[in-house]
């Protein structure tokens, strides 16, 4: 492994240096002077670049030391927190293939021998992508709604930014402006994106924008309670603001047997759109330091079941609204949009998914979960990459199983924290404790795991005052 010096002030591991590192977890992850990002896979290795790429079986086997098994574990453990449920390895199968069943394929570029195909893997992305046209965009969109960004004004102590380009060469930016040529380059494709979808949204009158435009926000008891009540809805918190679709509205009353005296949406695309212009007729944009991180995450909650849901987003999806052959098949503006629920992982809250299985075994594969379109390419890549590593790694889930529940690696590091003390006397805490820990062994590990138990069964009687 190589290590550049960045950004960090220090080494930098190739998985950092290509993805970052979380700022508040910086410090931790800094081993031998090298900045790591505790996404690099290591058993089997994978490249940071080519992490589509088979390994070779060896890389596959059993751990050799109870030292080298605890790092897999953490390590994957750790990535399992960082990306909803995934290990790392499983990216390669989200981010392998950019396009969807029935159009031009298109390859992500992270297998060994795409290095080769670059140049035709980028010439294939250009003529499939969609050409920005400003003169289509809607009037809130367009460049002189702008302003710059000083990070001398807004930013004290921090009054310049490092642009890394394509070519990996790097330049100082003091002001973000939509005037820097590189800058605007970037920004007007993602604008000329959101301009396509909210005039798709506006043209099939998607009843998500309609509800924005034209929708009465009511009392939630208003709704769902009894209006007559509303003083015992107010000491009861029931009395919250929400904004409903007109359909959804409609059916409570129906429901309730209510008479429906709400407004509707407007059934004329023209004045839809008139309204729209009219309403951010003064909406103007501009730039955020880099330190202000953007918020949000793909977790809902629904509360009837008491379970969060994540969902996976394959670059497919983003290549999606990139593509010619999507926009050209007239996206429907009604279901063309939803969230695609392709890759979804269901985890129980904190407490209470003790004993119910491993989160990351949870998710379920929908290759029709998004608008219409298929993506069984994906699908397929995402079993063939689960079912390499299961046959591969036989003895993961046992030596998960071991890992997450036994007490021998919190005994082994709290030995460690321990001796590492300069007041440590080993003749006043080693005697307290002379059980022998079963030597790990793994050509025996199912022996191994047995001896194990029974190593923790009297310590368990030896700490409660047992014999």
């Amino acid at each position: 492994m190589t290590e550049s010096k960045s950004r960090y002030g220090v080494p930098t591991s190739p998985w950092a240096e290509r993805y970052g590192v979380i700022r508040d977890l910086q410090a931790s992850l800094i081993q031998d002077g090298v900045q790591h990002s505790g996404l690099a896979p290591i058993h089997p290795r994978l490249d940071p670049k080519y992490y589509d790429d088979e390994p070779p079986e060896d890389e596959f086997e059993i751990a050799e030391t109870m030292e080298a098994m605890d790092k897999v574990m953490v390590t994957e453990a750790y990535q399992r927190i960082m990306l909803q449920g995934l290990a790392s390895w499983d990216m390669s199968s989200l981010n392998g293939i950019l396009s969807w069943d029935g159009c031009p394929t298109l390859l992500g570029g992270h297998r060994p021998d795409d290095d080769e195909n670059s140049s035709k893997l980028f010439e294939d992305y250009c003529k499939q992508r969609i050409d920005v046209d400003e003169d289509t965009w809607l009037p809130f969109f367009r460049k002189d709604r702008w302003y710059d960004l000083d990070l001398s004004v807004i930013s004290p102590g921090k009054e310049e930014d490092i642009i890394r380009e394509a070519d990996g060469t790097e330049r100082v930016v003091t002001r973000w402006s939509v005037d820097d040529d590189s800058v605007w380059h970037h920004l007007r494709f993602s604008i000329e994106i959101a301009n396509r979808i909210l005039l798709a949204l506006i043209q099939d009158n998607n009843e998500w924008l309609e509800m924005l435009l034209y929708g009465r926000i009511q009392l939630w008891y208003e709704l769902f309670g009894d209006p007559s009540n509303f003083e015992k809805h107010r000491k009861n918190k029931e009395d919250k603001r929400i904004l409903l679709p007109f359909a959804e509205v409609k059916n409570i009353h129906a429901r309730k047997k209510r008479k429906y005296i709400g407004g509707d949406g407007e059934p004329d695309k023209q004045k839809r759109l008139h309204f729209l212009n009219e309403l951010l007729e003064n909406l103007t944009w501009g730039f955020l330091p880099s330190r202000t991180a953007a918020r949000g995450n793909t977790a809902t909650i629904d509360p009837s079941i008491h379970h969060i849901m994540f969902q996976y987003l394959p670059a497919s999806l983003w290549w999606r609204l990139q593509s010619k052959a999507f926009w050209d098949s007239g996206p429907d503006g009604k279901t063309g949009f939803l969230f695609p629920r392709i890759f979804t992982n269901t985890e129980e809250p904190a407490g209470e998914d003790k004993g119910k299985g491993k989160k990351w075994e949870n998710i379920t594969v929908d290759p029709s979960g998004a608008g219409g379109h298929r993506f069984g390419h994906i699908v397929d890549r995402w079993n063939q990459r689960r079912t390499l590593w299961a046959s591969r790694r036989p003895w993961y889930h046992e030596a998960y199983d071991i890992w997450s529940t036994t007490a021998i690696l919190a005994l082994s590091r709290y030995m460690a924290e321990i001796m590492l003390k300069d007041d440590w006397d080993p003749q006043s805490w080693l005697p307290s404790f002379p059980f022998e820990v079963p030597a790990y062994d793994p050509t025996q590990f199912q022996q191994w795991n047995m001896a194990l138990k029974e190593w923790e069964d009297v310590s368990d009687d030896a700490t409660m005052g047992g014999t």
